[in-house]
């Protein structure tokens, strides 16, 4: 096997779309706050919001306050990030796209029923390609439009 250039692979960050805005979260955390976060996942080791919505969201959690994101949807995207982390990419889409409410996931599994005529499955989930980035050319937020 021979590996690709590291700048031309995908860029895997999650991308979160709010409001006409697009926040891209770090990638998860390794070392110490890695240890933190699971510690605190796991329920051994309490956390404070604010300190695990940084953890989380990094420098896009300050975006977000600077834009106005109200609460629950800065916390929506946390919560997405760690089912991300946790579970794989396709939860998280799927937890995002039904606000985290298991209720909204068999109407949410149907519509890419009706749209595709597939039975759903990981490449019926992922809607679009990673987009490839190069140094110095990726951005935190973009805003839509503008």
């Amino acid at each position: 096997m021979t590996f690709r250039d590291y700048y031309d692979l995908p860029d895997t960050r999650l991308a979160l779309p709010i409001g006409g805005s697009t926040y891209v979260l770090p990638p998860p955390p390794f070392g110490e706050d890695r240890k933190r976060l699971v510690a605190a996942l796991d329920g051994q080791k309490p956390m404070a919001d604010g300190e695990f919505l940084k953890l989380v969201l990094g420098s896009a959690l300050d975006e977000m306050r600077t834009a106005g994101v109200p609460g629950e949807v800065v916390s929506m995207a946390a919560l997405t990030a760690v089912a991300d982390l946790q579970h794989g990419r396709v939860v998280a889409e799927i937890f995002w796209e039904t606000r985290g409410e298991k209720a909204n996931v068999p109407a949410y599994i149907a519509g890419l029923d009706e749209t595709s005529g597939a039975k759903p499955s990981v490449k019926s989930v992922r809607k679009a390609p990673a987009k490839r980035v190069r140094p110095n050319k990726a951005v935190s937020r973009t805003s839509a439009g503008k």
